[in-house]
């Protein structure tokens, strides 16, 4: 009896310990199947369900559960998203995997259209509003007898455009405008439509009704705009984008009168500054060009000029949920898995622990790719994000106010072309929280920032950055803002490259049309910025180049710019004052420069910020408005057109106050550059030679990444601590 008891219990531990998987097919699979791979479930939450049952019934393996999906999964019927909860949780030596088996698997948030949802347009007053050469070659498809709801009204005013998509052939369709490339200058403003300007709410006067401007040619009089047409421009800030309704066309005036009120107004035309710009979109009159589309809201039909692609693989997209969400689900892998056209985002992870995201592919959401919020131990790797319509990847977790590190991690990741809807809302990679870490990833071509971090002890390094701000200004590749309390990362050993107007040229001279008409170079394109007072970092080993400002520090205390390499940019390094003209701690200004408001409510006079960040402690006793215990040693300059641009205040700032030492600028420079940096002044000397050597500004120029291991370079900066440059990007990860 005992030895049978025995046997009995060996088997259930055996049994226990053995592993699952589940197997869904969504096409040739059942959900009263048993999840085998000859009698498959058809769906995920058949699978979730098999999950929880096994977990009820005390049978969970103690090496876990793998889930294996093959097919496409439509997603689009349901408009809810797929959830994991607390309940659908692994444990770190028992994951839940749910990976693509041997068919792939692809997700999927879009209804797919085919040639035979589409009929000629034959309607009198829809072909009265065509131009003459678009008719006979646009199609309509009626989609209510597609399942679609009603659909809302698009607001009168939004940053980027969240409403249905049209895919075809696997790329993203154009909605109908004009002008069908490029933006509209505006060439008079009749009223910017702002209130007095009022310093307590805002550094710039508001909006407070719609603005009136002034337009060339005759196009705007064939505009129907009871049906909604919309203006997408850069109405004041070339770092501000907005989308705003027409109200009233002027034909004998010439006059556009926006329904939709920008934030700060339409700025003044003005020659000093970028061109007011703008192009119109979503609107019947303006279908004109192949591959362009339009839908009539009200009547909900469809309008497409198809192209050579025709109706090849066509897919709707108008989910408003995201595809997979998490919430509290612990020690989940998702693997290999695909997610095209998921709508809105694709995975929402939040306050979760230990999940991994392994080798996924994120293509073409409306909105954005992955967000993990309020995360810790999780790890994405090896994954695609690529052409989002706002962030490809948003990654938080950790305590602030404990300095508790939230220990995520991406790594090995290619994430590209975001902000695709939102023009500058939306950067390639947004990282906040505290102690988290970025390594080795491809970052690249997005109209305005690539990568913002906000937060403390972040570990950013060996990524590469290029093709950034190749439409916006006051940005850059790099980008962080406004708080003195966001000390302790480490920005090391990243390349950065081709921003701006050197962004879109290199993908010209690789016959790459990137649809962004760049500012002049000198206008406000940064490498790195550390924009308005922000403070604490330290910035090692990086190499800009054709970076444009490439070092920027924006009146903030602290930061430490050791050992980077800058070449062929606008200056390798800016520092300005704007402290004291726009800074307002301990004032209660609601537009985040009260700064001293923000260490509050960390407690930053007592432990851990005090001890992590003494030099924070006396803030408001030491100059609080200006850039002290600012830091510029050991950079090298190569081909720049100068070392420091700065403005006269600044100038007189350095003098005995910055640690600037040891630096080199190879090259011409400004002549009062020159002139201050060779004063025979103890407070100048020594902070940065200068040498000429053509040679090495063509090496440079040429291998930029070579560079520091020639003879000539050594020459001019011996002794330069060797960045690993064989490491940087997706080369050389190590896990």
């Amino acid at each position: 009896m005992k030895k049978a008891i025995l046997a009995a219990t060996a088997a259930f531990a055996a049994a226990l310990s053995a592993s699952v998987t589940f197997h869904v097919d969504a096409q040739a699979g059942d959900d009263s199947g048993g999840g085998s791979a000859d009698r498959p479930f058809a769906t995920l939450v058949r699978a979730r369900s098999a999950i929880r049952a096994l977990k009820h019934a005390g049978k969970f393996p103690s090496d876990g559960v793998t889930v294996e999906l093959n097919g496409m999964f439509d997603m689009c019927s349901d408009g809810s998203a797929f959830v994991l909860d607390a309940s659908d949780s692994g444990t770190p030596s028992a994951p839940i995997v749910w990976k693509a088996g041997p068919k792939g698997a692809r997700l999927t948030g879009a209804t797919c259209l085919s040639e035979a949802d589409f009929s000629p347009v034959a309607d009198e007053a829809v072909l009265r509003r065509l131009r003459p050469e678009a008719r006979g070659k646009v199609y309509v498809c009626d989609l209510k007898k597609k399942g679609v709801e009603p659909l809302k009204p698009l607001p009168r005013q939004f940053a980027q455009w969240k409403a249905m998509e049209l895919f075809v052939a696997g790329r993203d369709c154009t909605i109908a405008r004009w002008p069908n490339s490029g933006w509209l200058e505006i060439p008079r403003v009749v009223d910017s439509g702002v209130g007095p300007l009022d310093r307590s709410k805002s550094e710039w006067a508001i909006g407070v009704r719609g603005a009136v401007f002034g337009y060339d040619g005759d196009e705007p009089a064939r505009w129907d705009v009871s049906k909604g047409v919309y203006m997408k421009g850069f109405w004041y800030h070339d770092w501000l984008s907005e989308t705003l309704r027409v109200a009233k066309i002027d034909a004998a005036k010439r006059e556009i009168t926006t329904e939709g009120i920008h934030r700060c107004g339409v700025a003044p035309v003005s020659k000093k500054k970028a061109k007011r710009r703008y192009y119109v979109y979503n609107l019947l009159e303006e279908l004109d060009a192949p591959g362009e589309w339009y839908t009539d809201r009200e009547e909900r039909l469809l309008y497409f000029m198809p192209d050579e692609r025709g109706f090849k693989d066509m897919f709707l997209s108008l989910r408003k949920t995201p595809l997979v969400s998490m919430k509290k689900a612990n020690h989940i892998v998702l693997k290999n898995l695909e997610f095209v056209y998921p709508g809105q985002t694709a995975i929402i992870a939040e306050e979760c622990r230990g999940v991994t995201m392994d080798s996924l592919s994120v293509v073409y959401s409306s909105q954005d790719g992955i967000k993990i919020l309020k995360a810790s131990d999780c790890l994405v790797t090896g994954c695609r994000i690529t052409q989002s319509g706002g962030t490809g990847l948003e990654l938080g977790g950790g305590d602030r106010k404990t300095l508790t590190a939230g220990a995520n991690r991406v790594t090995r990741c290619e994430i590209d072309h975001s902000a695709r809807l939102a023009r500058i809302a939306g950067p390639c990679l947004r990282l906040h929280g505290c102690g988290n870490r970025v390594d080795h990833c491809y970052i690249h071509d997005t109209p305005y920032v690539a990568m913002i971090y906000n937060g403390n002890n972040h570990l950013i390094e060996l990524n590469e950055i290029e093709c950034a701000m190749m439409e916006s200004g006051d940005g850059g590749g790099m980008y962080t803002g406004r708080d003195w309390g966001s000390q302790g990362n480490i920005v090391r050993w990243n390349h950065l490259h081709h921003f701006g107007a050197d962004g879109v040229e290199l993908r010209r001279s690789q016959g790459v049309d990137t649809g962004c008409e760049p500012l002049k170079k000198s206008v406000m394109v940064m490498g790195l910025y550390i924009d308005d007072c922000d403070s604490g970092d330290v910035v090692y080993g990086n190499i800009f180049h054709k970076a444009g400002w490439a070092m920027y520090c924006g009146g903030g205390r602290d930061n430490k710019w050791r050992c980077n390499i800058c070449i062929d940019s606008t200056s390798a390094a800016e520092l300005d004052m704007r402290g004291l003209r726009r800074a307002r701690p301990g004032e209660g200004v609601k537009t985040g420069w009260d700064l001293l408001k923000k260490l509050q409510a960390m407690n930053w006079q007592n432990p851990p910020w005090s001890t992590a960040y003494p030099q924070l402690v006396n803030v408001m006793d030491e100059d609080p408005k200006l850039p002290v215990g600012s830091e510029f040693s050991n950079n090298v300059s190569i081909g720049c057109k100068a070392f420091f641009r700065m403005r006269e205040d600044t100038m007189k700032f350095l003098k005995g106050r910055l640690a600037c030492t040891c630096n080199v600028h190879v090259g011409a420079t400004l002549p009062n550059e020159a002139e201050w940096f060779s004063q025979d002044d103890a407070a100048n000397r020594g902070r940065i030679t200068f040498v000429s050597s053509p040679g090495l500004e063509k090496l440079a120029r040429e291998s930029p990444l070579a560079v520091q291991d020639s003879p000539l370079f050594k020459a001019a900066k011996p002794n330069f601590p060797r960045i690993p440059v064989e490491n940087i990007g997706l080369r050389g990860a190590e896990m």
